[in-house]
């Protein structure tokens, strides 16, 4: 395969549709295009034919306003529903190409992202998934990793604080963030508003660091082989040119996302050699994209060989498909009965502790995630702790990070296989909305 055709076609792909729309962010596309080529080509796990197959890696791009870079990499992997006409409708109402991602599974976009940060958040709550459901069902029906692009704004959210400590914590090996470090936010230079280290802040939060020339693709495959043999999420931080191949734009703060022409995109096929017209990818490439996706689609005809098979497949493919237990409206029925045998007075908090209680057994798949009160919410009582020696904890200490709270919710919901219960103050509970 040749990966830089292969990340040349994304950045073609994305500047034609860009272009043809009117407007875009085509920072992140033309910037991550070697980054984004590389993992699809070499790493990364899906089946583009069978797009919900539940041991797939998931992508999540935080960084959603540079949206056509997904689309792009869905169009050349092969997912159906984005295909040619589909790139072509980008930003239009009802288009499954929205301006910044929503949640199609079937089209391979596995969750919203319009807010910057929300996306990392997000992505914790799926690794935390995939952790907690490898250790109840085994690595042959669950044993995919988590990757996130990830953009500057990201990282100043507050929420990514909250993100890269929990994560660190937590003992995330199966996260991966791949930063655009491009030195450029919407005002210019990040130098106007941020000075720290960032690499060293993932560092002090126990994640693995390591730095790459975000164009170099050899650089770029050792440090994603490295990311996945370490026990510690990883934070890839690929220095790159944002807006890369636009003579006029690369490197500066325009590239973020003013408005492209028609001569920008013949001075960018010139500067890359790119002789192809508007949406035209040539069959040699179409092809190489073809050759990256059979490693997911081995592993998903061996994993469909596993289940048939496997012991816990019914409960699995239950959880998975977000179906309750058989006989729901009995449970649900002697559970009420049981705690509305008394007429005393109970405070709210506490009856929703005894209802996630009454559940443990009988709905295994609930997931109490509280932010810092576990005292005066009393919804930990028996459960364990989830935590780096035990994964099959149903109970997850999130400290005083409600807006990750909130948002691991998310990603463990567009998961699967877990119900996320949130516990906190009403008044706190605040934190929380701008990840719903």
């Amino acid at each position: 395969m040749n990966i830089q055709s292969m990340a040349d076609a994304i950045r073609f792909l994305a500047l034609d549709t860009i272009v043809a729309a009117g407007e875009g962010h085509q920072g992140v596309p033309l910037g991550m295009a070697e980054i984004a080529a590389t993992l699809y080509a070499n790493h990364l796990k899906v089946d583009p034919k069978n797009p919900a197959w539940p041991d797939r890696d998931r992508v999540v791009l935080s960084n959603g306003h540079g949206s056509m870079l997904l689309y792009a990499l869905l169009h050349l992997s092969g997912y159906d529903k984005v295909d040619l006409p589909a790139i072509k409708s980008f930003r239009r109402l009802h288009s499954v190409c929205a301006g910044h991602p929503e949640i199609d599974q079937e089209a391979g976009i596995e969750i919203t992202t319009g807010l910057l940060g929300q996306g990392i958040g997000c992505a914790v709550g799926m690794a935390v998934a995939e952790e907690r459901l490898r250790a109840e069902f085994g690595a042959e029906l669950c044993d995919h990793r988590t990757w996130a692009f990830v953009g500057d704004g990201c990282l100043q959210e507050g929420i990514g604080q909250e993100a890269i400590s929990l994560a660190g914590h937590l003992r995330l090996g199966r996260l991966t963030f791949l930063w655009d470090d491009n030195h450029i936010t919407d005002d210019g230079d990040t130098a106007l508003s941020i000075s720290e280290d960032i690499p060293t802040r993932f560092a002090a939060a126990g994640w693995h660091v390591v730095a790459v020339d975000g164009h170099d693709i050899a650089e770029i495959d050792a440090a994603i082989t490295a990311a996945k043999s370490d026990p510690r999420p990883s934070l890839i931080a690929c220095r790159t040119t944002i807006a890369r191949g636009i003579p006029r734009l690369e490197g500066q703060r325009g590239g973020h996302s003013a408005p492209l022409t028609l001569q920008d995109a013949a001075e960018a096929r010139a500067a890359r050699n790119w002789t192809h017209g508007a949406f035209v990818i040539p069959q040699t490439i179409y092809d190489d994209w073809t050759k990256a996706m059979i490693r997911g689609q081995d592993a998903a005809t061996a994993w469909e060989t596993r289940i048939a098979s496997a012991p816990k497949a019914a409960e699995f493919t239950r959880r998975m498909r977000g179906a309750l237990p058989q006989n729901w409206p009995q449970i649900i029925a002697d559970v009420e009965a049981r705690l509305t045998a008394s007429r005393a007075p109970r405070a709210t908090i506490a009856s929703s502790g005894d209802i996630c209680e009454a559940l443990e057994t009988v709905l295994p798949e609930l997931c109490i995630l509280c932010a810092d009160l576990e005292a005066p919410t009393n919804h930990k009582r028996s459960r364990t702790a989830f935590g780096p020696e035990t994964r099959h904890g149903s109970y997850v200490h999130c400290g005083v990070r409600e807006h990750l709270m909130g948002a691991m919710a998310c990603g463990i919901a567009a998961h699967g296989g877990l119900i996320a219960v949130n516990v906190t103050h009403l008044a706190l509970c605040r934190h929380e909305c701008p990840a719903m």
